[in-house]
């Protein structure tokens, strides 16, 4: 019997010209400036020599799935990285694009830096900050269409839930199957996202706590993670965990084995936590 185990590759796009600004970009559909696209033209090469490691260890492995956000610098980010791919490796991988793994909408706050918003709005977002220290989950930014942290779990959750069953499964199957025996199948995932929708991703693996552990992403960065643990529903009492991806009474837990540093990750939302505070 196959032993199937699914590892994520998630990598955030190159930089642009809204990132360099520290101006909200959200769901607005910004090109990659020049910094960007070699960013990640790194990015590709890091992503194969991480499959190629994968390949080498576990040679029934193959690429199962690979998705971008729809918005523009995340698709081309992903095109260049196919392209290294193609070329370093031979195979030709395709990104499907995916319109629930866009940015964050930050509602009025999109294409403003924080002083011009600041400066254009004066006191508007007293009610935001207010919103944020009592409930930071469900805080949103002004405008109809901002979203918050929940909102964006909501629509990303069900990318996890499906991996989580399949590692939930194989353990149910056999308790002592071993993962990462080399006659295992390592079913990768390739996505291509936002900083926003890694952190809100990390947090749902149980990597990262929301209010005391983010993990700073800089545009290009790549990650590869894999399913660890399954802790039952009666044994989170006492966890700090996010028990949002909770699947019939089981929580999976995931673990960061690598993070390659590619991009600045100073951002806009670093001169927001400051006003915050």
């Amino acid at each position: 019997m196959k032993k199937i185990n699914p590892i994520v590759i998630l990598f955030r796009h190159g930089q642009t010209d809204y990132n360099a600004e520290k101006r909200f970009q959200g769901q607005q559909n910004c090109p990659l400036n020049m910094n960007g696209l070699e960013q990640v033209q790194k990015t590709g090469e890091v992503i194969s020599d991480l499959l190629e490691d994968i390949f080498n260890k576990f040679p029934n492995s193959k690429i199962a799935e690979c998705r971008t956000s729809d918005l523009q610098r995340s698709v081309l980010s992903a095109q260049v990285v196919s392209k290294v791919i193609s070329k370093r490796l031979g195979k030709n991988i395709n990104f499907m694009n995916e319109p629930k793994l866009r940015e964050y909408h930050a509602g009025e706050l999109e294409n403003y830096t924080i002083d011009e918003y600041l400066k254009k709005n004066p006191g508007k977002l007293e009610k935001y900050f207010s919103d944020y220290k009592e409930d930071p989950l469900n805080a949103k930014y002004p405008g109809e269409n901002s979203e918050s942290w929940n909102m964006v779990s909501t629509r990303i959750l069900p990318f996890l839930v499906d991996l989580n069953q399949a590692f939930i499964s194989q353990l149910a199957d056999n308790p002592q199957i071993d993962l990462m025996h080399e006659n295992s199948v390592q079913d990768i995932y390739i996505w291509s996202t936002h900083g926003g929708v890694i952190r809100n991703l990390l947090s749902l693996m149980q990597i990262c706590d929301f209010k005391t552990s983010f993990i700073e992403v800089g545009n290009g960065d790549v990650l590869l993670l894999k399913p660890s643990l399954v802790i039952e529903s009666h044994e989170l009492k006492d966890k700090q965990l996010n028990s949002s991806a909770l699947l019939n009474d089981r929580l999976v837990t995931w673990e960061l084995l690598k993070h390659v540093k590619i991009g600045d990750s100073i951002t806009v939302l670093t001169d927001l936590s400051t006003l915050i505070k």
